[in-house]
């Protein structure tokens, strides 16, 4: 088993946020494509939850996953059971767009 922890980033970010998400977690490997990632077990955070990441936690394939960050404010997608009894760290964004609309409107 590789013992490279691993970030999976399912969500286009600009480049200056890639950068600093980089150096914040200097310690990490980098993946924006999970079929690139040689060991999904050393996947310990992943940033956008969507139905390929459900469809592989349901075949076992994140065994150390510790944090999901959701780019969206609902969660609907993200199985909140599994992640609570495995004390998997979930966040949204929510919020992220309240002054945008509030503008809007």
């Amino acid at each position: 088993m590789n013992e490279n922890k691993t970030v999976l980033v399912n969500q286009e970010l600009k480049e200056n946020q890639m950068e600093r998400l980089k150096e914040v977690f200097s310690n990490y490997e980098f993946y924006t494509d999970y079929n690139q990632v040689s060991h999904l077990e050393n996947v310990e955070i992943i940033i956008h939850w969507n139905k390929e990441m459900t469809d592989l936690w349901n075949q076992g394939k994140f065994p150390n996953l510790k944090w999901v960050q959701v780019i969206s404010a609902g969660i609907n997608s993200v199985p909140l059971t599994d992640f609570r009894e495995k004390g998997i760290i979930l966040s949204n964004a929510s919020g992220i767009h309240k002054y945008t609309i509030s503008e809007h409107v």
